[in-house]
């Protein structure tokens, strides 16, 4: 809201008017006051400076630490008990307490708004507020919100690469859609050929043969991968007792010839099981032919 400018007092008007007529010099006139802006909702206050004071801030972007530049018309005014006497005092009180509202608006907003961030800033700052406890009031028009060019072009570049992620995303999001209607579209044979039929239907003839192949399929997918074996070309050689070889050297003293009977069968046995289970037939036969009553008997 633009501040309007009050009437003079009658008692100015008819004194100018008398001096006029009664041909005064100009120079012994009675000077005009200077003109009262009105406060707009605050009839508590009254006015100091009756002139906007041009003031241009910086303010905090969304996009941090990028910056706005604010240009302003500030008018303030102070209440009767204010402690406030000069008009200097109250400018830079008036432009503190613009700044913050600015800030506080200014640091939610992209540096791609500076329209819509001037237009919230000139409906906010139309209001007249009290400046916290210091008796003063104070009110602004935006009349312009400026961002440099290459911070613009920064924010444009984020904005637009914000854009492409979120655009994979979706994408990613319909593929796997899809594929997780395929898949259980795959499972089942019956579905699977009459999602096949909806696209071929001057093909029933071959029905039967596309379902045959839809079961197999299923199979297929069905299976569970075998556990990986040794195969008879992949054998490992036998474990000889070389003297580096830390686990034969364990074997042959646990193997020693004053080993309890019971306990060197039980190994035997153990180690035959172990052998056959994991596809080294080599090694079992080697301890079947060491106690080949003891394994045959267990």
């Amino acid at each position: 809201m633009q501040p309007q400018s009050a009437p003079e007092p009658r008692s100015v008007r008819l004194r100018q008017w008398w001096e006029r007529i009664s041909g005064t010099p100009p120079e012994h006139r009675t000077p005009a006051p200077a003109p009262q802006v009105a406060v707009p909702h605050a009839a508590a206050y009254h006015q100091i400076e009756a002139a906007a004071d041009e003031w241009e801030m910086i303010a905090p972007s969304a996009e941090s630490p990028f910056t706005f530049q604010i240009e302003l018309l500030i008018w303030n005014a102070r209440q009767q008990q204010s402690s406030v006497q000069r008009a200097g005092n109250a400018l830079w009180i008036a432009r503190g307490g613009i700044a913050d509202r600015v800030k506080a608006i200014a640091a939610k907003a992209s540096l791609l708004e500076t329209a819509e961030l001037r237009a919230k800033l000139s409906k906010d700052l139309s209001q007249a507020r009290p400046v916290e406890q210091s008796g003063v009031a104070a009110w602004a028009e935006c009349t312009g919100v400026l961002v440099a060019d290459e911070d613009r072009k920064a924010a444009q570049g984020r904005r637009d690469a914000e854009r492409r992620a979120w655009q994979r995303t979706w994408q990613w999001d319909d593929e796997r859609a899809a594929i997780n209607y395929l898949s259980d579209l795959l499972s089942d044979p019956v579905h699977a050929t009459a999602w096949w039929f909806n696209g071929e239907r001057d093909k029933v003839d071959k029905m039967v043969e596309v379902a045959e192949h839809f079961c197999q399929l299923r199979d297929v997918l069905a299976r569970k991968p075998q556990p990986t074996g040794y195969a008879p070309e992949q054998r490992q050689p036998a474990v000889s007792a070389e003297p580096g070889d830390s686990l034969a050297q364990i074997v042959a003293d646990f193997d020693h010839q004053d080993l309890d009977p019971t306990a060197r069968e039980q190994v035997s046995r153990q180690l035959f099981q172990l052998f056959r289970s994991h596809n080294r037939p080599d090694l079992a036969d080697r301890i079947r032919a060491q106690e080949p009553r003891k394994l045959e008997a267990g």
